[in-house]
């Protein structure tokens, strides 16, 4: 059973995402507002779970968004999607309080940062499978057909990670291959660029030429690509930092 902290983080995740495919001015204002208090609420009940207090003493008034993210960081919680959640609630402060109406691009960017934080955390901090919360009539939208790739990517991102601590090292350094392969496809049909390359090589010189990714995650991912030849192993820390920088570089 869901606690209520939790169940109200993801109902608001539901409304925040029909809002988005109604895609008015006032919902898109209100997909923003609704995905970043998904978000701040995530963050504490992970900061919950840590065994911390949520309400500040009295018990009128919870945390804020701050000190959730101090508190996750004295719990040794990581969050290499911060710069993003930052991007997010400064747009909800534009709205709040600058009365700000952001358009259907931006609103698109938001929700897909906030989508591909929340399928990560919720499943690693929180063992919750986005997907089993989010009703079918709204997965089922043309504006939302990419939440399964992003949860794709997520099973790709952990298949990587799990792999190669069970010494599974060829299986391990497969996954996130494949999790560079589909970031790039993912990548381009965002910016409305059709790929005409097939290997992952072919892919990452494709990805650099057109501008899909940024250099630096171009870089880690022929970094990720040495590793392919079954000849440049790494340590177990230095496969999971190449694994935590191209995710957090990608940045998609």
């Amino acid at each position: 059973m869901l606690t209520p902290m939790l169940q109200m983080a993801l109902d608001l995740l539901v409304h925040g995402l029909q809002h988005f495919i109604n895609g008015e001015p006032l919902d898109l204002r209100l997909a923003i507002l609704h995905m970043d208090q998904s978000i701040e609420l995530t963050l504490k009940e992970r900061v919950r779970v840590g065994g911390k207090a949520v309400m500040k003493p009295g018990g009128k008034e919870s945390i804020s968004l701050l000190d959730a993210y101090s508190k996750l960081d004295e719990l040794g919680v990581i969050i290499h999607e911060r710069a993003n959640l930052d991007l997010l609630h400064e747009q909800r402060n534009q709205i709040q309080h600058l009365f700000s109406s952001p358009d259907a691009n931006t609103t698109r960017f938001h929700i897909d940062n906030a989508l591909f934080f929340l399928a990560r955390f919720l499943s690693e901090e929180l063992s919750i499978i986005l997907l089993d919360y989010v009703p079918p009539e709204v997965l089922a939208n043309d504006k939302l057909k990419h939440i399964e790739d992003i949860d794709k990517l997520r099973l790709l991102y952990e298949s990587a990670e799990l792999n190669y601590k069970a010494k599974k090292y060829s299986d391990g350094i497969s996954s996130l291959v494949a999790a560079v392969d589909l970031t790039i496809q993912y990548a381009s049909e965002k910016k409305d660029i059709k790929l005409s390359a097939s290997t992952t090589d072919e892919l990452l010189n494709f990805a650099e030429t057109n501008r899909i990714l940024p250099k630096r995650a171009v870089s880690t991912a022929r970094k990720i690509m040495e590793l392919n030849d079954g000849n440049n192993l790494v340590s177990e820390n230095e496969f999971l930092v190449l694994l935590a920088k191209f995710r957090s570089e990608a940045n998609i």
